[in-house]
Order: structure tokens, then sequence, then C-alpha cells
């Protein structure tokens, strides 16, 4: 029974009987981990306070061979993102930000570079003015489902493979993968439009260094335009999108 030990962001926990709890945590090195916690909700626990989403922890755990759920044997908070948990606004999406790594990622999936990405947004998120939450957001989006092997086609079609053509309105396809050219967006149900400027922006966001992201900015109806596609894309290819997604929509 090995003893494992990683720094972990708490993506969740559920309640196991009358003390203890279930917890879903994305760790640095083992990908997500589910994991029981005794005595997690008695009131004085070594626990309490630690085990609040967006938390990273550094946790010490005990595997055994064939069982699903891990043993913790202690966590200890690493970072608080406190600044975010105290702004309601802040707070919200930063919650869409862990969904997905939850949706997109199986069971002890290493991926260590959306670990990074995961710390480096949260960060910029408790640094940045509201206005500029939601560009990291669409950001985020865009690199984690790149990561995971769904980088939209934005350079050619993504059909045919010709070259697009400049023009202030394009079609995207989330079954595609990508941008259609004007021949082969026809007649496709699941086409949406998108303008050069969320097309220039998306582009951008996949390639940007991320300590210049600061330098794109959104505007509000782009990014209901991003936040509409991408919503679709994940949905498509993930069989649904994170909740906090259709909370923010509201």
């Amino acid at each position: 029974m090995p003893i494992l030990n990683t720094k972990g962001f708490v993506l969740g926990s559920i309640n196991l009987g009358e003390t203890d709890k279930i917890v879903k945590f994305f760790t640095e090195k083992y990908g997500k981990v589910k994991g029981v916690v005794k005595g997690a909700r008695r009131m004085k626990s070594r626990f309490s306070g630690s085990l609040q989403p967006l938390n990273v922890l550094d946790i010490i755990y005990f595997e055994k061979e064939n069982q699903n759920l891990v043993r913790i044997n202690s966590c200890e908070i690493a970072v608080s993102f406190h600044k975010v948990r105290e702004d309601f606004e802040k707070l919200t999406r930063s919650l869409h930000l862990i969904e997905l790594v939850d949706l997109v990622l199986k069971e002890k999936q290493r991926n260590k570079r959306i670990f990074d990405l995961l710390i480096h947004t949260v960060s910029c998120i408790e640094l940045s003015s509201l206005e500029h939450v939601d560009t990291l957001l669409r950001i985020f989006d865009l690199r984690v489902l790149s990561l995971v092997g769904y980088k939209p086609l934005l350079d050619k079609c993504a059909a045919c493979n010709r070259a697009l053509r400049e023009k202030t309105c394009y079609h995207f396809s989330s079954l595609q993968g990508g941008i259609l050219c004007e021949n082969c967006f026809q007649h496709k149900r699941d086409v949406m439009k998108i303008s050069g400027g969320g097309l220039n922006f998306m582009k951008k966001a996949l390639v940007l260094d991320l300590n210049r992201v600061t330098r794109l900015r959104l505007s509000h109806e782009l990014n209901s335009e991003l936040k509409e596609l991408i919503n679709s894309y994940i949905e498509i290819h993930m069989g649904k999108s994170p909740k906090a997604h259709k909370f923010l929509e509201q």
C-alpha cells in the first residue's frame, strides 16, 4: 500500500456516513483522484476549512491496489485563493474552471500542463478586475480543449482544408471541429456564426504567452458570442457542459 504525496486542487466532495467525506482532487502528479477523508465533518476535524473547492492542498494518501477510493492521511492548505473566495462573481467564474477540468479529464489521467494552467488562471483572476475575468475564462476554455485533443481548426476549412478568405463573419462547426468555408457550411445543422473579431481572439488565445494574457480584452458582445460557441463545442464533444456555464448565462 504505497504512500503518495502531491499538490492537488479540491474539485468537490460528497458526504459519506455521518462524519466522513469523499473528496475529489485534481492532483499535480497523479491526475484526478477520489479519496475518503475520515472524520472530515466532525466539529473539531483537523480537515476543517481545507476541503473547499479551489483550495490547493499538499496531500498525503494511501492507495490500495484495485480500489477506486484512496485513503487521505493528511491535507494542508498550500494556496487558498481567499480573495477569489470573497468575491461572489470571481468565485462563480472560477468554479467553472474546475468543473471543466473535471469534465474533460478521466480518473487518474495526468496532465501537468492543465494543472499549471489552472493555477495560473485562478491566480490571474485573483489579481484582475472583474471585467477581465471572462476573458481569462475564454482563454482557459480554449487552452484546456486544445490540451485534451480538441483544438479547433481556425486557419483553414475543417471539412475540406481549403484556405479561408478574410471576411467579417465566419461559420463554425462543433462537429467538424472548426471553421468551415463558404461551400462546406451549407446545410450543416450545427453551424454557428462567429465574427472576425471572435475568430482573431480564438487564434491569439491559443498561442499567446500566458504571462501576457492581460493584453487581450473581450467586449461584452464578443464574450457572449464566444461563450455560446465554446459551450456548444464542449457539450458536443464531452456530452455535457459545466453547470457554472449555465448559471452564468441566466
